[in-house]
């Protein structure tokens, strides 16, 4: 359903890589805020899925955000949403200079710890990529509107195969 919905044209494809997404949305300044951030950041509430969080976001990834957090109602996990920790920040990967992929306002974190393997298969199969599933650290608590699925999501250009 995924990837008819992209083809569709209802979706944007999830970008490959921090390169891809400064062709996609643009450069980034000295501070890591996006030249023309005013285009593509917008307010997003969590709200109507019963969860008190608002946040700022890039525009692309609010309608699988949306499926994927009606899904986890349904399915009566959204529960394991126990604290938000924002999507859009402008900073590089922490110890780095490398920007982050929140820098595009493409990645949320949500608790500190492990969620159930059906909770992230639901992000997964809206085209969201775990930080649990990245090569070189597990980030449990980051799901990424990037990265094409199988490969290694480190940050790491050299180490996306495009």
């Amino acid at each position: 359903m995924f990837q008819q919905l992209i083809l569709a044209g209802v979706l944007s494809a999830p970008v490959v890589s921090v390169q891809k997404a400064q062709e996609r949305y643009g450069a980034l300044d000295k501070d890591y805020r996006m030249v023309n951030e005013s285009k593509w950041i917008v307010p997003f509430s969590f709200k109507p899925f019963g969860l008190n969080y608002e946040t700022r976001l890039n525009r692309d990834i609010i309608v699988p955000l949306v499926f994927v957090l009606q899904e986890l109602k349904l399915r009566g996990l959204i529960s394991e949403i126990t604290s938000f920790h924002g999507c859009f920040s402008s900073r590089p990967v922490s110890g780095t200079n490398r920007p982050s992929i929140h820098a595009y306002g493409l990645g949320c974190d949500f608790n500190h710890s492990k969620f159930s393997s059906a909770f992230v298969e639901v992000w997964k199969r809206w085209g969201f990529t775990w930080g649990g599933d990245f090569c070189s650290w597990k980030d449990w608590m980051h799901f990424s509107y990037s990265w094409e699925k199988g490969e290694c999501p480190n940050n790491d250009d050299a180490a996306i195969k495009e």
